[in-house]
């Protein structure tokens, strides 16, 4: 996480064209491999001092979660319990669909009352995310100058999972392609979220004229104004903890 960890996933389950993805297709075709995977990435973390997560991806629901742990467990591996657990495997997941995006809040809270496990980290995939809200070919990028990781739908997903995050002292971090745009990472920070992108996004964005994230909103939508985007795009600030307010768009961008 940033200097201070890694994010680790369980590599590249998105390509199936058929069926089952991410880690429903793991369970289903590989399960040994969580185990596996997880026990190598514990071994890493008795050597170093930065935190590992261990992140199935592409989740839609609790009970992949609570079976990813299932295979986790027999394989010796303990999962910290919180910030304070040293030396143990941090867990969390990656934001890849609506699913994760409106219930991080509700599996977290599951996974310490029924598990006894704290999430450390979510990573956000703003690709796939975008895809699955919008009903986008995986292939398909951007139209011309539009964004379509600005459209409302994936900003108020993104809006809500940093609440629930910040209420949870759950580190979120945003990457993809939105992670790219420098007005998009402003966003994401408002919200109290990392951002994650190349040294190249950062050096191209700041030499280029930044586009306010409602202007880009407008057009990925082909809204013909800006007018109710407040009331979809709203987040609170986590910064300082406990003095957060709820915020329109249109505040950020004042």
């Amino acid at each position: 996480m940033g200097s201070r960890g890694c994010l680790f996933d369980f590599g590249d389950a998105y390509t199936s064209q058929a069926g089952p993805r991410g880690t429903a297709l793991l369970l289903e075709k590989l399960p040994e491999a969580i185990g596996f995977l997880a026990t190598l990435v514990a071994q890493a973390q008795g050597r170093h001092t930065a935190r590992f997560v261990i992140a199935p991806p592409m989740v839609a629901s609790y009970a992949e979660l609570a079976a990813v742990i299932d295979h986790v467990t027999p394989s010796g591996v303990r999962l910290a319990s919180g910030r304070a657990s040293a030396g143990r495997l941090g867990f969390g997941w990656e934001v890849e669909t609506p699913a994760a995006a409106l219930c991080t809040g509700l599996w977290a809270d599951h996974l310490r009352q029924e598990r006894g496990v704290t999430p450390a980290a979510c990573g956000i995939g703003t690709n796939d995310l975008t895809q699955f809200t919008l009903a986008r070919g995986r292939r398909s990028g951007p139209v011309g100058s539009i964004r379509p990781e600005a459209h409302p739908a994936v900003l108020a997903l993104l809006a809500r999972l940093a609440a629930d995050c910040a209420d949870r002292d759950v580190t979120a971090i945003l990457s993809g392609a939105a992670a790219e745009d420098s007005s998009y990472r402003h966003f994401a920070n408002s919200l109290g979220l990392l951002a994650s992108c190349t040294p190249y996004a950062l050096i191209e964005g700041a030499s280029s004229g930044a586009v306010p994230i409602l202007d880009q909103a407008v057009p990925a939508d082909a809204l013909p104004g800006a007018h109710g985007l407040p009331g979809v795009i709203v987040w609170r600030r986590s910064t300082p903890r406990g003095a957060a307010a709820t915020e329109a768009a249109a505040d950020h961008e004042r």
